[in-house]
């Protein structure tokens, strides 16, 4: 089936009541002064509840990343499943997001630089990235943590050694800080090109 005829029954399917599976992915939820996100990457936390609130009153189940995937990659029924995303590991989201979706038996997936944590967000100022021992702690409450890279760069940017090594060593900090494999990943900025396809096994790329 080609794109535009996928789509149309997408469109039908939603229509007569099918509920399709989704991914939201967020960076930063909580109150910020416009000055100090140029980028527009934050909401509010009310409208985040809101968010949320929709998506329950659609009958949609929301889970990690990860475990989406493996519903639709296992070829299980996927209706009605969602997932939630939120890129850098920014304190303030963590303080002000988490606990909207926990409350709701909501899962989601955090996303982590490596290389920052612990330190200030190189784009938003006065913005915090979660410590090691912080995203421990979230995993711990049952929030997926998938690797993000280790410096933020841009990826598609870089020599092919370069961009092993953001996506090796990412995983591999991940992996020894939480015990246990980590099978997803987010590209930083979104960008990606064949470069960055090449350390895909065993992980999953949001």
């Amino acid at each position: 089936m080609t794109a535009p005829y996928r789509w149309l029954a997408l469109a039908a399917g939603t229509m007569i009541g099918r509920r399709h599976p989704f991914v939201l992915c967020y960076h930063g939820v909580g109150s910020i002064p416009p000055d100090g996100d140029p980028h527009g990457l934050f909401i509010g936390r009310e409208l985040f509840k809101r968010h949320l609130d929709v998506i329950a009153g659609r009958g949609y189940r929301v889970v990690s990343v990860g475990e989406l995937w493996r519903l639709v990659q296992g070829g299980s029924d996927a209706d009605r499943q969602g997932a939630i995303t939120f890129d850098d590991a920014l304190v303030r989201t963590s303080r002000e997001a988490i606990p909207a979706l926990l409350e709701r038996g909501m899962g989601c997936s955090m996303f982590v630089a490596t290389g920052l944590m612990g330190q200030p967000h190189p784009d938003l100022d006065g913005e915090m990235i979660m410590t090691g021992p912080e995203v421990v702690e979230l995993a711990a409450a049952g929030v997926e943590i998938g690797a993000h890279s280790v410096d933020h760069p841009h990826l598609n940017r870089l020599q092919y050694r370069d961009v092993l090594d953001q996506l090796r060593r990412s995983r591999a900090v991940l992996e020894d800080l939480l015990g246990k494999p980590v099978t997803s990943m987010a590209y930083p900025y979104g960008e990606a090109n064949e470069q960055c396809a090449v350390h895909r096994k065993g992980v999953r790329a949001d």
